[in-house]
C-alpha cells in the first residue's frame, strides 16, 4: 500500500493524494462545487429556514438538477447547504409532521437515499460507504432480534440451566458470516 506523505501547507496538515486531487480537479466536481457554493452564499440567511413549499420544491428540483447537471450523487448534506441551512434543520423539518415542509423534505431526503442505493446496486457506489452513509445518516440499522424463549416451564429456575439454554439458542440461530476467516 502506498505511504502518504503529511505536507504542510498554509492551512494545516494535508495528505498528498493524487486521487483526491484528481477527482476536486475533474470538470463535473468543479462546476458542482461552483454552484453549490454560489447558491449556499447567495442566500444571506433569512429569519425561516425555507420560505414557501413551493419556494422549497423548485429549490430542490433545482439542487437534483444540479446534480444530474455535472454527474454528482445527491447527499443530505449538500442539499441542505444548498438550502441555506445545516442539515440538523434539515432533519427537523422533516422529522417533525407539523412542519408544513414536512412531506417535502422527507421525499428529498429519501430521494437522496434512494440515488445513493440503486448507485451500490449497480456497483457505482462503494457498499461500505453505502452502509456507513444509511446507518448515519438515513436511519437504517444493521440489527438482529434475537427472541429466547424458555424450553419447559418450571416453578423453579436454575441459573446456570437457563444461561445454557440462552446460549445454545444463540449459537443455533447466529449465522456466520462467511466471509470472515481469523488467518
Amino acid at each position: 500500500m502506498p505511504t502518504k506523505e503529511l505536507r504542510q501547507s498554509g492551512r494545516g496538515n494535508m495528505y498528498d493524494n493524487k486521487s483526491k486531487r484528481a477527482y476536486l480537479s475533474q470538470e463535473n466536481v468543479k462546476n458542482f462545487n461552483r454552484g453549490l457554493r454560489k447558491r449556499m452564499f447567495s442566500t444571506g440567511g433569512r429569519p425561516y429556514a425555507f420560505d414557501s413549499i413551493e419556494g422549497l420544491e423548485k429549490d430542490i428540483n433545482d439542487y437534483f438538477n444540479l446534480c444530474e447537471e455535472n454527474d454528482t450523487t445527491p447527499s443530505v448534506t449538500s442539499l441542505s447547504l444548498y438550502l441555506g441551512c445545516d442539515r440538523h434543520t434539515l432533519y427537523n423539518y422533516a422529522n417533525n409532521p407539523n412542519s408544513p415542509f414536512f412531506h417535502i423534505l422527507k421525499n428529498a431526503i429519501e430521494c437522496c437515499h434512494v440515488i445513493l442505493e440503486n448507485g451500490t446496486v449497480d456497483g457505482k457506489v462503494n457498499p461500505v460507504a453505502y452502509i456507513f452513509l444509511s446507518t448515519n445518516y438515513y436511519g437504517m440499522k444493521n440489527s438482529k432480534d434475537i427472541v429466547v424463549t424458555p424450553s419447559q416451564q418450571s416453578e423453579q429456575i436454575n441459573n446456570s440451566d437457563t444461561m445454557e439454554a440462552i446460549q445454545k439458542q444463540i449459537e443455533e440461530e447466529t449465522i456466520p458470516n462467511a466471509d470472515f476467516s481469523e488467518d
